[in-house]
């Protein structure tokens, strides 16, 4: 993608306005309400105002319920969330939302864009602007099959911050793709 290739699909309505300025994160998920994520929420959007300068970055204060969202177990036998009704989910719950650009869905459980694949670690759809990436399998432990919400006892601080370093650059890669950014084909 050249600059000049972006900057063409990036022409109102789809650039950020004064009335659409905001970077919504929505936490997703009843993990958010206390421990570890509660505490990383803070760093997300410390980070993503710091990156999106310019933006206004908000949190949506309750987390929304994954209780409706299709999911399945994964080979550690914990619900794995498919990402497309977390889409859904993000289009409709949010709606009232009238300042945000974009809405991105963050979540300590481990999601899939459908059953052909095994996971992701992020999706977005810059049509829509929505997204969701997960801490789940930036988690230190995720492979010996510690649940991201219960990684938190077996921590050091320096797990912790490259966990959560991990996962703001998901974050980050996730809204890109929002404002029109594509993957760089040329990159070596």
């Amino acid at each position: 993608q050249t600059y000049t290739t972006y900057s063409r699909r990036m022409k109102f309505p789809i650039a950020p306005t004064k009335h659409t300025n905001t970077v919504l994160l929505v936490p997703m998920g009843k993990s958010f309400s206390e421990g570890i994520a509660s505490r990383f929420l803070p760093y997300l959007v410390e980070y993503c105002t710091a990156f999106f300068s310019g933006m206004n970055v908000e949190v949506v204060p309750r987390p929304l319920s994954l209780s409706k969202v299709g999911k399945r177990q994964n080979d550690f036998d914990h619900s794995q969330y498919l990402i497309c009704d977390m889409f859904d989910l993000l289009n409709t719950d949010t709606r009232a939302y009238r300042s945000a650009y974009c809405r991105l869905g963050v979540t300590m459980e481990d999601i899939y864009p459908g059953e052909e694949w095994s996971y992701v670690f992020g999706q977005a759809k810059p049509m829509e602007r929505v997204g969701v990436f997960s801490f789940a399998r930036h988690s230190p432990f995720f492979y010996s099959g510690v649940h991201a919400t219960q990684a938190e006892p077996m921590l050091s601080l320096k797990q912790q911050a490259i966990w959560l370093r991990a996962c703001m650059r998901t974050m980050v890669h996730e809204t890109c793709h929002m404002f029109g950014i594509l993957h760089c084909v040329y990159y070596q």
